[in-house]
């Protein structure tokens, strides 16, 4: 996500400026949406008086105990979160095959072989 961020968005030949605006909000909603559900999945875990297992041989426990009206606020956030990066992810792979079947440009396949 960081890399993300201080990558930038490189400008397309042929793209009009609106477009890649589009784009580039998308990506970054999209690394905003993935942050806040790994925030809020482990406070909706931990607030609802469990630890969290991983794969059986690690047990993170809650800093604090179950509190019933942070773990609905963070199931909600978390759930409409889901929500919002289902429809973004649709949204993206819409805006790929676009490049895919509507442009002459490489941005598909600079998807698959990324340049150095």
């Amino acid at each position: 996500v960081i890399w993300r961020f201080r990558a930038g968005h490189p400008h397309i030949a042929g793209q009009s400026l609106t477009v890649h605006r589009v784009a580039k909000v998308t990506h970054y909603v999209v690394l905003l949406t993935v942050v806040v559900m790994l925030a809020s999945g482990p406070i909706m875990v931990w607030s609802g008086g469990h630890a969290i297992s991983i794969f059986g041989w690690l047990s993170i426990p809650g800093p604090v105990g179950a509190v019933e009206s942070v773990r609905e606020y963070a199931w909600f956030v978390h759930r409409n979160s889901a929500l919002l990066l289902l429809l973004l992810v649709l949204f993206h792979i819409a805006g790929a095959c676009k490049h895919l079947m509507f442009h002459s440009d490489d941005t598909f396949v600079r998807m698959i072989w990324p340049g150095k």
